[in-house]
Order: structure tokens, then sequence, then C-alpha cells
């Protein structure tokens, strides 16, 4: 069983049909009118085969505040990427149309903005959502620090080592999660800390655990692979176990953005079948395979280069289920 299609009434079917013609690519069929009653509609088809149904008749009553009805409340269209969404929302609010809110990440993880169309109606614009906005930091957690797996516990002791091996005063934390290792934040050497996550509820959990680090701490939800122009700037950055899930590309493109003197990060080293380590939590990073990009030390020493850095450090760490994870540094050529 599915929703075959969603219905709205509108006052001028031509502008309502031509409105989501011209922003939301959908096609409209042929008109249908019944002379008696004089009800006339439009069914409008979206990418993917979602169905809307615009319809008019006379004498509609609109006699009730819309915010008043139950009912229909939004119509949400899934645009692509972050930087989709605020495009169009540009775009939209260029030809006149009100934006009621955002573009921003709602409470439950989402990015979105409102706008209204020409009759009022709200029409919600989202972004795609990354798996990595899908897994409970909870089952992250407990995933890494199995003693099996034990990743959280390296990462944790190796973040100690990255933020005391360079002579910087702001670190950004690229894919920073619950905050694993801002423990070794020394507040006399840096004035100020980036936390960067594509998960909201991760990067609110990491500011509550470390409130200690508040007025240093600045906790930033940004989609590398889509508005790397966000990045602030930082004398230092640290990757652990994220370039994995941007690609060599991406994080180069970042680093552009971001222009620290010192890059260093961690890569896995897998030594068997699939990148996730067995365990009962297995079962929730299944999705990850849609953004995972097997890293090398080779591939990464490239893309630096020629983003202009030089490799600096090349360390391995051994893990006890066959696996290793690999700490490269970089510094920027003179």
């Amino acid at each position: 069983m599915k929703i075959e299609h969603s219905a709205l009434y509108v006052e001028n079917l031509e502008r309502a049909k031509n409105f989501f013609e011209e922003f939301f690519g959908g096609k409209a069929g042929k008109l249908y009118h019944n002379e008696k009653t004089g009800f006339r509609s439009y069914f409008i088809t979206f990418d993917g085969g979602a169905r809307l149904e615009l319809m008019t008749r006379p004498s509609l009553d609109n006699s009730q505040p819309k915010e008043m009805r139950t009912g229909y409340a939004h119509l949400a269209f899934c645009i692509g990427s972050r930087r989709d969404v605020d495009s169009l929302t540009g775009k939209l609010r260029a030809a006149g149309y009100s934006v009621t809110s955002g573009p921003r990440v709602t409470g439950d993880g989402y990015y979105e903005s409102c706008i209204e169309d020409a009759e009022g109606n709200t029409i919600e614009l989202t972004a795609n959502h990354n798996p990595w906005e899908e897994i409970e930091l909870s089952d992250y957690e407990n995933h890494m620090s199995l003693d099996s797996v034990k990743q959280m516990q390296l990462i944790n002791s190796v973040t100690k080592e990255q933020l005391e091996a360079f002579p910087a005063k702001s670190v950004m934390i690229l894919g920073i999660a619950g905050g694993n290792g801002l423990e070794h934040v020394d507040t006399a050497k840096y004035s100020k800390v980036y936390g960067i996550d594509i998960n909201s509820l991760y990067l609110r959990q990491a500011q509550k655990r470390h409130e200690n680090l508040t007025g240093i701490l600045e906790c930033l939800c940004i989609d590398l692979c889509s508005e790397p122009e966000k990045l602030p700037h930082a004398d230092l950055v640290i990757a652990n176990l994220l370039i994995e899930y941007t690609g060599c590309q991406a994080f180069s493109k970042a680093i552009e953005q971001i222009s620290p003197a010192y890059v260093s990060c961690l890569i896995q080293l897998n030594k068997g079948d699939g990148f996730v380590s067995d365990s009962p939590y297995t079962h929730v990073f299944d999705k990850l395979s849609q953004v995972h990009h097997q890293m090398q030390e080779t591939e990464l020493t490239k893309a630096m280069s020629a983003s202009g850095y030089t490799k600096t450090l090349a360390k391995e760490h051994p893990l006890p289920n066959g696996k290793s994870l690999q700490r490269l540094d970089f510094c920027r050529k003179e």
C-alpha cells in the first residue's frame, strides 16, 4: 500500500500550476473541468513519481485562519543538498515569495526552510539526509568503545597528542561527534575550538559534555561535501576517521577553505572484509556504505600536496581486530 497523491485546493489554479512547474520541476497533466459543478484540477507529477492534485471550484470558503484549522499543514519537497536548499530558498525570496523560516537545522536534525506560495500555503524545502544523521550517538560510541574494536580509546589518546603537537592557537575538529578528546584541550593554549559535524544532535551533546569550554568551543552543523564555504579559519585541523566519509576531493576543498597551517588526521586501514568491525551494533552502520570511501595514504598525500601541504608524519596504530589506524600529519608548504 502507498499514498497515491496529495491534493490542495487553490483559488488561482493556473498560477499554482505555474509555481510548481517553475520552482519544483513538476509536470502538469491535462486540465480536468467538470462543467456541471465548476470543479477544475491538474495532476502535477514530480521526480520519483509523487503526484499533487491542484484543485479549484467556485465559492471556496477561506473564512477560517489557516493556523486554526485541522488538516493540511504543509507540503515538503526534498531538494537535494543543503546548498540546493539555500539556493532555491534564495531564488524564491528574490521572486517575492515569503520565507517563513530557515534555512536551518531543526531540533530533530533536518536541514530545511519554509516558504509560502502565492496563496499562503506552506511549502517545506528539505535536504537529503546523510546516513550519519540517522545513527544514535550512544550506538556509535558503544560500538567504538568495545574491547574488540577500541577505536574510541585510540582516537581519544591520539587527539591528545594532536592537540599538543602543533604551535596553534585555534583548532577545528572535523567529525567531532560527541566530543571525544575535547577534555584534552588546554585552554591556556587554545583561544578557539571549532567542533564540526553533520549531526546536530551530536553537537548538542558535545557542548553539554564540555561546558567548561564555554566561550572557547563553537559547534557548527556543516555538511563538508556541500557547504565548505561555511567553514571558518583555524590554525590546526584535526580529522580523525572523517575522510572516509567525505572523500579526498571534498576534504581538500574544506582544507582550502579553512586554510590551516597544520592538518592531522587518522585514516582506517582495513585488512579484512568490511570497513565496520563486527559487533552487536554493526547493523546500525549499514547505510554508511552509501558514503564510504576506502582511504589510502598515497591518495590522501597526493590530494593534500595538490592543495599545498607536505606530509610530515605517518604513524600506524594497530587495533585488536586486525585493522589499524594511520595518523598522517601535514603542514602548509612555504
